[in-house]
């Protein structure tokens, strides 16, 4: 038989190493609490950011969770105020504002000062982009003050930064929470969306799902999606976020302003145009001024002596097929190549009619 004063003190031994490793953990608990410091946000997941094709949006909570984190003082409180009503960033003329050197080398961030605070407060903080890509930090940024520069830093470092401070995740959230509105001075009231952006564009669902084209040496993959469409290749992918645009933004400024080309590389045009006596979905380049971008049509061809749905891309001023997508990879490669009687290739004279748009 067990000896039952073993047992009893057995038992209080492993009551008290517990009872240790309960407190250990509330002390590591309260240490990790306490390191964070001045920082607004505080690690709650271990994700990665990337810093190719960040959106304004996602540039912004970037530049405030780094700030915050890096410098705190007002770029803390204003990340903590973000956090709780959302992260607007207003954008401004840098020749309203007294910054740093502005434009001796590229510092006033070709003229856009961009002023990042929480939603329903003003925060005295903004920050300019480099044409290089660099971005530069400030405090105090107030009309008749000089601002105070706190550094410059790649979008690179910051994304860096962020991940080896494990503090991807609060980019991310306050992504969610975060606009970017054009306050610049000559901008009608129609212009609150930075950029000439108007609305987000929300394709047709017929036309959302992935398609597959295929001409013998490259497969392309289209992905169409509510508000994106990506183009993947063999080599590479790109995703593009749609949007509604002014119609007197491609003849603005901005349009040739080399900022707001890096800003919204990742941005397309999307309307509705007709050519062929049909409706297409129209794609661009959201600062192209020189091509029309790539056309989109729902169509139905016989394969095999089946009604088959298709997606025709087209392109140029003549709106003339380059593309014919299909549901799934296989038919992709056994109609590689092949030309349609009732579409409009290059070669075919019926591909004359210009695009109304």
């Amino acid at each position: 038989m067990v000896n039952k004063q073993l047992i009893e003190k057995l038992s209080i031994v492993g009551l008290a190493l517990l009872l240790a490793g309960c407190g250990a953990q509330s002390a590591n608990s309260n240490s990790a609490s306490s390191s964070s410091g001045s920082s607004a946000i505080t690690n709650n997941q271990k994700v990665n950011l990337d810093s190719t094709n960040m959106p304004p949006e996602e540039v912004s909570s970037l530049v405030t969770i780094y700030s915050s984190k890096k410098y705190g003082g007002d770029w803390a409180k204003a990340a903590h105020g973000a956090e709780s009503n959302g992260l607007r960033t207003n954008l401004y003329d840098t020749s309203d504002y007294r910054l740093d050197n502005p434009g001796a080398t590229g510092e006033d961030g070709s003229g856009i000062l961009y002023n990042a605070g929480p939603e329903k407060n003003s925060a005295d903080v903004a920050y300019t982009l480099n044409q290089d890509g660099s971005i530069n930090i400030y405090e105090n940024v107030k009309k008749g003050e000089k601002a105070k520069k706190l550094g410059t830093v790649s979008q690179n470092d910051m994304v860096y930064y962020i991940n080896q401070h494990n503090q991807a995740s609060q980019v991310q959230n306050l992504t969610k929470k975060s606009k970017v509105y054009d306050e610049r001075s000559g901008r009608n009231n129609a212009a609150n969306h930075e950029f000439g952006r108007q609305a987000v564009f929300t394709t047709p669902k017929s036309m959302r799902g992935v398609w597959y084209s295929d001409d013998g040496n490259q497969e392309t993959v289209l992905t169409i999606r509510e508000h994106t469409i990506t183009v993947s290749t063999n080599n590479n992918s790109t995703k593009s976020w749609l949007y509604k645009q002014y119609p007197d933004f491609l003849s603005s400024p901005d349009a040739q302003n080399k900022t707001v080309q890096a800003q919204t590389q990742t941005w397309q045009s999307a309307k509705y145009v007709d050519a062929h006596n049909k409706n297409w979905l129209n794609i661009r380049g959201w600062c192209d001024t020189q091509n029309k971008g790539q056309f989109y049509l729902l169509h139905h061809e016989k394969i095999n002596g089946k009604e088959t749905t298709v997606l025709v891309s087209a392109n140029g001023d003549k709106v003339t097929t380059d593309n014919v997508f299909y549901t799934n990879q296989s038919t992709a490669q056994k109609q590689a190549n092949h030309h349609y009687a009732d579409l409009d290739y290059p070669q075919s004279p019926e591909g004359e009619d210009e695009v109304n748009n």
